[in-house]
């Protein structure tokens, strides 16, 4: 998926029923390969590429909203709101507290 005029810019837009799911995907399947591989074909970032979020049922995400809460952890550092790896185990928590 293209966004923007950057030729160079991919975009990877999914949602998952849970952290786990992802986990299980990007480590325990072929795709790891690929994940560890990723230096080979994308310039060292000096700020976040990749961001999570906690999303409710049945919404289906934005390419916009996405770049959105990119810019908001670029600019604001993790949040429940905005996140990476670092803290998906927030994930983890707002998904019990709010589909419990």
């Amino acid at each position: 998926m293209r966004f923007g005029e950057d030729p160079r810019l991919l975009v990877n837009l999914s949602v998952w029923e849970t952290p786990e799911d992802l986990e299980r995907f990007v480590f325990a399947t072929v795709h790891r390969k690929f994940y560890m591989r990723r230096a080979d074909w994308f310039e060292k970032a000096t700020t976040p590429r990749f961001v999570m979020w906690p999303v409710v049922a049945g919404h289906r995400p934005t390419v916009d909203q996405a770049m959105a809460r990119l810019d908001r952890l670029v600019t604001d550092g993790p949040s429940e709101d905005a996140f990476g790896w670092e803290r998906i185990a927030d994930l983890k928590l707002w998904l019990k507290k709010h589909c419990a």
